[in-house]
């Protein structure tokens, strides 16, 4: 990569981020190893854009590298993706406090949930201990996700 330059960019993203949102990995890594930062000038993270888009191998390589500083905007993304496996493995990680922890769980539910995602809606309703799901229901009522507002009435939602 001699003369070029790792901040270049491509259709207003860097080539970094497009590497992270298509997932690859390879280029994503060389990236990283001639001096990309994690966090983007301009944009999301790379961490949220690979988790945004699916791309697990992306999401585990970019985590030890962030720092922590996009768990919560990353597990929001996977979680309106739908990405079951990759919030799972984002809220398994180390977090800088319970609380916020706490409150990225509840809001990747509403999110999950309006977007229909059920999966991601079960695994953590089933995962975490849910005293009310009542913003994932008005979520998934409004996105007209029957599927997700009938397990929402299966683990206790009322209408």
């Amino acid at each position: 990569m001699a003369g070029a330059s790792c901040t270049a960019t491509f259709d207003g993203q860097s080539l970094a981020q497009w590497a992270a949102s298509a997932g690859h990995w390879p280029l994503l890594n060389t990236f990283l190893h001639h001096g990309s930062p994690i966090q983007q000038p301009s944009g999301k993270s790379l961490l949220s854009l690979a988790a945004k888009n699916g791309h697990f191998d992306c999401v585990h390589m970019l985590y030890p590298h962030d720092g922590g500083e996009n768990l919560r905007d990353a597990t929001i993304e996977a979680a309106k993706g739908g990405f079951v496996q990759i919030v799972s493995y984002l809220l398994g990680v180390k977090w800088s406090s319970e609380e916020e922890r706490r409150e990225c769980i509840r809001e990747a539910n509403m999110e999950a949930a309006g977007q229909g995602h059920t999966s991601v809606c079960q695994y953590l309703v089933d995962s975490f201990d849910f005293a009310d799901v009542s913003e994932a229901m008005t979520a998934a009522c409004e996105g007209g996700h029957a599927d997700t507002v009938q397990f929402l009435l299966s683990r206790g939602a009322s209408l």
